[in-house]
């Protein structure tokens, strides 16, 4: 794995936990140890998103970015309130597994189509 790699897998858990905090007991109204976990994760949510945005060079990777963080996020929500139960997050994962691979590869082929018609600067990627 490198740095880029680990710092999106970073984002992903960040940006989960950040929902499963806000999730978890939704904007209560004291100022108490909810609240502070909700600011947490508000502030975590924030963050990964601006931090997935910035490391970005190009406007397809930032909206792609910013579809997996929603993504991402919601599934902390739902983790938080029981929505999802594990056996439905097993089967969730084993979809995953099986589709992430062809998305990833098509997402490959349309880049390297891109960077041979001179679509993308190779230097923007960079």
């Amino acid at each position: 794995m490198n740095t880029t790699q680990i710092m999106a897998a970073v984002r992903a858990l960040l940006m989960t936990l950040g929902g499963y905090f806000i999730g978890a007991n939704f904007f209560g109204l004291t100022i108490d140890a909810v609240l502070w976990q909700q600011i947490a994760g508000i502030a975590i949510s924030v963050i990964v998103m601006v931090w997935s945005i910035v490391t970005k060079n190009l406007a397809e990777e930032v909206w792609q970015g910013v579809v997996r963080q929603v993504i991402t996020f919601a599934g902390g929500i739902l983790l938080a309130k029981g929505i999802l139960t594990n056996e439905m997050w097993q089967s969730i994962l084993a979809v995953l597994v099986a589709v992430l691979p062809f998305i990833q590869s098509t997402q490959s082929m349309g880049l390297a189509k891109k960077l041979k018609s001179g679509e993308i600067n190779p230097v923007d990627l960079s």
